[in-house]
């Protein structure tokens, strides 16, 4: 792929900013806007720049996938106590494809394997064989396997595990793969490998901090926001609290009746490293299990270089 003069010089001086570790918010963020040019939809990176630049109108990609998936289990098990609330004969084409398919995709196959002795991809072509979509909806037309599909529903609508819509491990991978690529297309020597050994967690932090405050539309208009945050962990060193750096996606579902409001919560990101380093007072917290920024913080360096959260 060849990069046009302006692109490269600008890559030049983001790669020097990282090079000597005086990267910031912006550095990343720019890099991921040449990141989604460079690579089209190849990989993770390209997503979740993709995820962060379209907010409310992009609607599709693994990540809303996953978002879609996640608010529409919490809906699930709130409503049914783990029971499917819909017809299985019958079934609309979202809660058929984020609900049902997107929850066997993204549940853990240990789990299915255990409770329904199907593998994923058992699982998922009983499902996918035994449907025909009808206009906006899909009809059962294998009525033998009925039992088996209301089994795997049960197992994975009804399961919520703890695990991030964004795994840092892989994004740290992913980015790596694209700065290495990027790195050799516009003939810079970059070391990536020493790049992320020593600022892993500083570029993690930079990617919690541009999904900050960002909000955008579910598979339904329901507005979703992304919030950055201190959770108190339950371990303590030398009776000092240790905290974990979170990044939650926030809906609420309104009604005429304030009292049956909904409020669904889950993870996006999470670090548990450096934590006392990007938060600059900290110890001001100490009576606090959790706090929540204000969304005009951005991750930027001090005077003595650290990269912290400011406001400035």
């Amino acid at each position: 792929m060849k990069i046009n003069p302006k692109s490269k010089i600008e890559l030049f001086k983001i790669f020097s900013s990282l090079e000597s570790s005086e990267f910031d918010e912006n550095d990343i963020k720019n890099i991921l806007i040449h990141f989604r040019s460079i690579f089209n939809d190849q990989n993770l990176i390209w997503e979740f720049a993709s995820f962060v630049a379209h907010k409310e109108s992009r609607n599709r990609g693994i990540f809303h996938e996953r978002m879609n998936v996640n608010y529409l289990k919490l809906k699930h098990i709130h409503a049914s106590e783990n029971k499917i609330t819909f017809d299985p004969f019958i079934i609309d084409e979202n809660i058929f494809e984020f609900l049902l398919i997107g929850s066997v995709k993204n549940l853990t196959e240990k789990i299915l394997l255990e409770k329904t002795k199907l593998s994923r991809k058992e699982s998922l072509n009983i499902i996918k064989n035994s449907y025909t979509k009808k206009d906006s909806k899909y009809v059962l037309t294998k009525l033998n396997n009925l039992n088996s599909i209301i089994s795997i529903a049960e197992t994975a609508i009804g399961t919520l595990e703890a695990s991030d819509i964004f795994n840092i491990d892989m994004l740290t991978s992913q980015f790596e793969y694209c700065l290495k690529k990027t790195s050799s297309l516009i003939n810079y020597n970059f070391n990536t490998k020493k790049f992320i050994k020593e600022n892993k967690y500083d570029l993690i932090f930079c990617l919690m901090c541009m999904i900050h405050s960002h909000t955008f539309r579910l598979y339904d208009g329901v507005e979703c926001s992304c919030e950055l945050g201190l959770l108190r962990d339950q371990i303590q060193i030398n009776s000092e609290p240790t905290w974990s750096l979170k990044v939650n996606a926030k809906v609420t579902i309104s009604y005429k009746d304030p009292k049956k409001e909904l409020h669904f919560v889950w993870a996006m990101m999470s670090l548990n490293n450096k934590v006392d380093d990007f938060i600059p007072d900290l110890q001001s917290l100490k009576n606090t299990d959790s706090y929540f920024f204000q969304p005009n913080v951005f991750a930027l360096r001090d005077l003595n270089n650290r990269i912290i959260l400011s406001s400035q």
